[in-house]
């Protein structure tokens, strides 16, 4: 395979920071070339070189150094000198116009007009049928996008690449918050796109999808690459141990917690609208209890209806924390009653993102933060961030650091901070490790199993086999709104909890 993408001793600098280091990166047509760092690493600078958002550091001492395409040295200025030349960006977020159809998406901002000016529909129409044959992809051309599940939407964002004749393709975490079979779906997908000549860069932070997907794998570390793998090569560990510098990370605590067997969380007869139905489970104190299903299955909205959020409000049921009742009609009264929840959508919904982080971590009881004369206490606040910064192992400078600077590990402990503050007996986790490095899901996991041994009950909602496996004592598993299974000991394994995702009441 001839090599179509060629960077040499790549190098870019900020102030105070070199995230780039004299990097060698190469991606052959008809490859997928996977690419693994921690956050922070520099992986995201390398992309925004490639795709034309940055420059990088000019290299006067040595001519050869720098980027080339077909074997022909460029310099991107910005994002359509790459464009230009056939390079595209898939982002994490998706960018699809969901009341717009497929083909519509498709040829959004590049549509194609007849001799007088108008857009030409039919032949667009006619075009994205062909793209959809030549790429084996079953969609309907005309359907609504916004109807379609996440996985086909992503595709259309590819398709919509496809269409200007991309011949290399950077796709940046396309399997966020898909399930196994979607997943299964986009990557055969993305194999046929290799086989059509393209050169696809495959980055993720789900290190077992990059080594089976991938022909050669780059691993970058403190803005070096430090080591390339052979698809022959290439384990998980391998890549794992390349790629984190501090391998006291791979370190998880041992064994999984025990229960004290002491009742913390009662949960009777539990109806949602149509959202959940009958629902009864408990939680011990020192408990890991694992909640997973496919998407759509009721384990966020089972987090939203403890938590009181709005439109989750419970329509029948009890709930009971040590052995009390309790009425739960808002947030406020969830907080009250030491019930948290750590939602999955951590940007939008657990962080004020423009705030810093003593104000993140303070916001949810204000009132303890104030002086004898009723007036917000600073001071107080930036002592129990500071806590937490030492308590968490946040890397943050300091507690007046803006929370949308951080990497995505550290801004999920800042919202474990804000919940720690609020003392609750009850920590509800909904997809704590989605989107964040390998290295930060170690430690994350490490926090909350550090938090079960302190006789917190934790309620794990995830899609992650590992995470249910390693810390999970039960598991539920959920399937249009019910529970239709729990699973304990020796049963909390991914083939076990595979037979009943479907609903299958065994």
């Amino acid at each position: 395979n001839t090599v179509l993408l060629e960077c040499r001793r790549i190098s870019k600098t900020f102030p105070g920071v070199k995230a780039l280091d004299n990097v060698d990166f190469t991606v052959r047509r008809r490859e997928i070339q996977g690419l693994v760092g921690e956050n922070g690493a520099g992986k995201s600078t390398l992309m925004k070189i490639i795709s034309g958002v940055y420059t990088p550091d000019a290299h006067t001492e040595d001519p050869d150094a720098g980027m080339y395409i077909d074997g022909q040295k460029v310099l991107f200025r910005n994002p359509k000198d790459a464009i230009d030349l056939k390079i595209m960006t898939i982002h994490q977020e998706l960018t699809v116009v969901p009341h717009l159809n497929v083909y519509e998406n498709i040829y959004l901002n590049h549509e194609l007009k007849d001799r007088s000016g108008l857009i030409n529909r039919k032949l667009m129409l006619q075009n994205v049928r062909l793209l959809l044959e030549n790429f084996e992809v079953d969609i309907d051309p005309k359907a609504i996008v916004g109807n379609l599940s996440v996985d086909k939407q992503k595709i259309v964002e590819i398709l919509r690449a496809l269409s200007q004749d991309a011949k290399l393709l950077i796709l940046d975490e396309p399997t966020s918050f898909l399930t196994d079979s979607q997943t299964e779906k986009l990557m055969d997908v993305i194999k046929n796109i290799r086989d059509k000549n393209i050169g696809v860069v495959f980055i993720s932070h789900n290190i077992n999808e990059v080594v089976n997907l991938s022909d050669r794998i780059s691993i970058i570390c403190d803005g070096k690459r430090v080591g390339e793998l052979d698809r022959n090569q290439a384990t998980v560990d391998k890549v794992v141990r390349l790629m984190i510098k501090d391998k006291g990370k791979l370190q998880l605590t041992s064994e999984k917690t025990e229960s004290s067997g002491e009742p913390l969380l009662d949960v009777i007869d539990l109806s949602v609208g149509n959202k959940l139905k009958s629902i009864n489970f408990s939680l011990r104190r020192g408990e890991i209890l694992g909640i997973t299903g496919i998407i759509g299955a009721g384990g966020t909205e089972l987090a939203k209806a403890l938590f009181a959020d709005e439109g989750f409000k419970k329509s029948s049921g009890t709930i009971s924390i040590e052995g009390k009742q309790i009425q739960i009609r808002s947030t406020g009264k969830a907080i009250q009653s030491r019930i948290a929840l750590l939602t999955k959508d951590r940007k939008n919904e657990g962080l004020f993102l423009s705030f810093n982080l003593y104000e993140n971590v303070t916001i949810p009881f204000l009132s303890k933060y104030r002086s004898w004369l009723g007036l917000l206490s600073r001071s107080k606040q930036i002592k129990a961030a500071q806590n937490y910064i030492e308590k968490l192992s946040i890397k943050a400078r300091n507690p007046n650091i803006r929370v949308e600077t951080l990497s995505g590990g550290n801004q999920q402990k800042v919202v474990i901070s804000k919940w720690l503050e609020t003392d609750p007996l009850v920590l509800i986790l909904d997809e704590p490790t989605v989107g964040i490095d390998v290295g930060a899901k170690f430690e994350i996991r490490n926090i909350v199993r550090e938090l079960a041994r302190a006789g917190k009950g934790i309620i794990l909602i995830t899609s992650e086999y590992e995470e249910l496996e390693s810390m999970c004592n039960r598991v539920l598993v959920m399937f249009k709104g019910r529970i239709v299974k729990e699973l304990a000991g020796d049963q909390v394994n991914r083939t076990e909890i595979r037979k009943h995702l479907s609903g299958d009441l065994i």
